[in-house]
């Protein structure tokens, strides 16, 4: 009897073991996707909500005056330029820098996603043709003008990684 009652509470605590375990894990991918969503909140307001400023015309624009300054530079060549021409260049120059922040954080975001810090499924359903355009369409410039030369490097493959695992999610 003493056998018997002694197994049954070896069954009942391992049963109580597997429970915690149980919602252990429950608990902590809850709280993946809890900071999945304030990730992007946040990055909604620091980065999204200010690049809505932009279009893919004036970010095209930036970077195409950013690649001939790198051009003119590396040749060597004196350019005359208006003070107009110089403001827009300081203009262009602060944007770039600006936009290359903002690519920044959602690089970091991706990794987060990507490293499963963060949970993928809650940052497709949260912004998955947004950040599809972003990558494929409106930043697209500036990735491709931060590439340019560095044929080794692969610049924000993490964003890249995001966009491929979403479109995964959704065929």
């Amino acid at each position: 009897m003493e056998l018997l009652i002694s197994i049954l509470a070896i069954i009942i605590s391992l049963a109580s073991v597997l429970v915690t375990v149980l919602i252990y894990k429950k608990e902590l991918k809850r709280a993946q996707k809890q900071a999945t969503l304030d990730a992007y909140n946040t990055l909604q307001w620091q980065v999204f909500d200010e690049l809505n400023k932009y279009t893919y015309y004036d970010i095209r624009h930036v970077c195409n005056v950013w690649n001939q300054v790198v051009e003119e530079r590396k040749s060597h060549k004196k350019v005359q330029l208006t003070q107009e021409e110089k403001d827009e260049r300081d203009r262009c120059f602060n944007e770039y820098r600006t936009l290359s922040g903002y690519l920044a954080r959602i690089e970091h975001f991706a990794l987060g996603v990507n490293t499963d810090i963060y949970d993928v499924e809650i940052a497709e359903r949260a912004g998955t043709l947004f950040l599809k355009s972003l990558y494929n369409g409106k930043l697209k410039p500036l990735i491709e003008t931060k590439s340019k030369g560095n044929s080794n490097v692969e610049y924000y493959a993490e964003f890249r990684k995001l966009v491929e695992s979403i479109e995964k999610i959704e065929e």
